[in-house]
């Protein structure tokens, strides 16, 4: 079964199984979920995703409040989220898994609001036409020693990649991957 649903993490997602039971699945459950009717799931979810496993026969229903895409039978999207470079770079976690920035300046990345525990989240750090940019972090933000706050590219133009992820019990983001150089 394949087919897609408009829906965001912040949405609730109230999926009813048109055989019994009706099953809810909320956002806080599955924030990042692919939805399968194949037990043998001949696809790879990505790294963001759970998985979720329906009968053969299901049928995906959805109540949703935002827009996104939730698709049975494929991985859970939501929309790309667009930042604004300035001093400080505000980030509303609730509104996405996925983000975007053009440096204008030496900014700093603000602790994001409204996290989910296990929230996984990705920057997309550009450096505009000037270059040299940098970027600090806000004091949620954890590295560590095998992998320390990096250094971004600083050719005009290029993109970095950096991944993180929120643990509650320690109110943390720790930093977890870190791409760079795509131009």
């Amino acid at each position: 079964m394949a087919g897609s649903v408009p829906g965001s993490p912040a949405a609730v997602l109230q999926a009813v199984l048109r055989q019994n039971p009706t099953v809810p699945y909320t956002s806080s459950q599955y924030r990042h979920a692919t939805f399968t009717t194949d037990p043998n799931m001949p696809f790879l979810p990505s790294m963001m995703d759970e998985v979720v496993f329906l009968p053969q026969n299901a049928y995906l229903d959805a109540n949703v409040a935002t827009a996104g895409t939730v698709a049975a039978g494929g991985a859970s999207t939501a929309a790309v989220g667009a930042l604004t470079s300035g001093t400080t770079i505000s980030v509303d976690a609730s509104l996405g898994n996925t983000f975007t920035v053009t440096l204008t300046g030496s900014d700093m990345l603000a602790n994001p609001v409204n996290p989910a525990d296990g929230q996984r989240v990705i920057f997309a750090v550009t450096q505009d036409s000037s270059g040299s940019r940098t970027l600090s972090y806000d004091t949620a933000y954890e590295f560590s020693s095998a992998l320390p706050a990096p250094t971004l590219s600083t050719t005009p133009g290029v993109t970095d990649y950096l991944g993180f992820v929120y643990s509650a019990a320690a109110a943390k983001w720790r930093f977890l991957a870190f791409v760079s150089g795509f131009s």
